[in-house]
């Protein structure tokens, strides 16, 4: 892997000197979830930057790496249905968008990213056709199943009403983020769909992510970073009227906002954005940021013997990188997960094993290492009886 897989974005402003302010600078940023056996001499880092756009102040990535590195399939093979915390940020999901959707019958529904189609399944009584089109599905992909139509291909590829039936409903959860180019998307959705469709998009959201402290969530595969103004302003470019919106304070990388519009009638108006406050606020929390993760790098390095992590998280590379440490100062890592004992990550020289069959001496010390349930995980290290416990000054 090198430079030649990297592309770099500018969205042009004959109106501006710089099409962008530059946020943060990330050199050699890790790639997350290489999950294997760890291989000192492997390319896994690239120099990234964090940058938000004149005049939207949307929020992206600077560099955008190739997909076929970020989605190999033995990378990249996560699975709504079979996570019961994922089940449960559908249920709030399907319960937002309920009284947009009840009584009604829809002709076509896409869920676009829908992996497994588990999201997917739970509309197919309430409509003619549903299809989930994702580019990771490949087992499944021309399958029909469980009612489920599968379709393996980049959401830019598809043609609506070409390739499949013209959507009515069309849902997005957790996708929009990944893709190069969201105005083009939500362009083609606005102009191919049926006039009448419906649009429930989930992402995580800028706001949450700020506000819980949760910048080890700025990584590769996330090109965007979403919240309530980018997002309206990105429908009002794309043709779009702004129906609706809610947070859910417990869903990834520190919370996420599901949005909800369709096809506008006549010309609608962009949100009035104050970039110069909205710049001022992040970079306030990025520098709150840098502090906390050097308090907590030292005192990971004074922590009393043994120490272990808690959480073998997917994220746990870059959390690792913001820390300054490769982690050689743990033992290994606990999970509960039975599955993950023994398993590893490609890029840090740490360990995984499962609670049960190598439960840690009385007076350890632990540092979580999964922000994403670090609450949780700060009730279950206290049946350890631990000595101290390192967490983020945020959960």
């Amino acid at each position: 892997m090198n430079a030649n897989y990297i592309k770099e974005k500018f969205l042009n402003d004959t109106c501006l000197t710089s099409p962008f302010h530059s946020l943060w600078c990330l050199p050699k940023l890790p790639l997350t979830e290489q999950i294997g056996e760890y291989d000192a001499s492997s390319d896994m880092a690239f120099d990234q930057e964090w940058v938000m756009d004149y005049p939207s102040g949307h929020v992206h990535l600077r560099y955008q790496l190739d997909p076929a590195i970020l989605y190999t399939p033995s990378d990249y093979s996560f699975r709504t249905g079979s996570s019961a915390k994922s089940r449960a940020n559908v249920e709030f999901f399907l319960d937002f968008i309920r009284p947009y959707t009840t009584g009604k019958h829809f002709q076509s529904v896409v869920d676009v990213g829908g992996n497994d189609g588990f999201v997917a399944s739970q509309m197919s009584s309430s409509c003619d056709r549903v299809t989930v089109i994702d580019p990771v599905c490949s087992c499944e992909d021309g399958s029909v199943i469980g009612g489920v139509h599968f379709v393996k291909q980049f959401i830019e590829e598809v043609r609506f009403g070409y390739d499949i039936p013209k959507p009515d409903l069309l849902i997005c959860r957790h996708t929009l983020e990944h893709i190069s180019d969201p105005l083009v998307v939500f362009t083609q959705w606005v102009e191919q769909c049926l006039d009448q469709c419906l649009f429930a998009i989930e992402v995580p959201c800028l706001d949450c992510l700020v506000e819980s402290q949760r910048f080890d969530a700025v990584f590769h595969q996330h090109f965007h970073y979403f919240d309530f103004i980018s997002l309206k302003h990105l429908v009002a470019e794309s043709g779009g009227q702004y129906l609706g919106h809610t947070y859910y304070r417990q869903g990834s990388c520190g919370g996420s906002i599901i949005v909800l519009f369709q096809k506008a009638c006549g010309k609608v108006s962009r949100p009035i954005i104050d970039l110069e406050k909205r710049i001022r606020h992040i970079e306030k929390h990025i520098k709150l940021y840098k502090h906390q993760t050097a308090l907590i790098s030292s005192l990971l390095k004074e922590l009393p013997s043994p120490t272990f992590g808690y959480g073998a998280s997917l994220m746990l590379a870059t959390y690792a990188y913001h820390l300054n440490t490769d982690l050689r100062e743990i033992e290994y890592i606990l999970d509960d997960d039975p599955m993950k004992h023994q398993s590893g990550y490609k890029n840090l020289p740490v360990t995984v094993r499962h609670t049960e069959k190598n439960p840690p001496p009385p007076d350890s010390s632990f540092l979580i290492t999964s922000l994403e349930s670090s609450r949780s995980i700060y009730k279950r290290i206290l049946d350890f009886r631990p000595s101290r416990i390192l967490a983020p000054c945020v959960t």
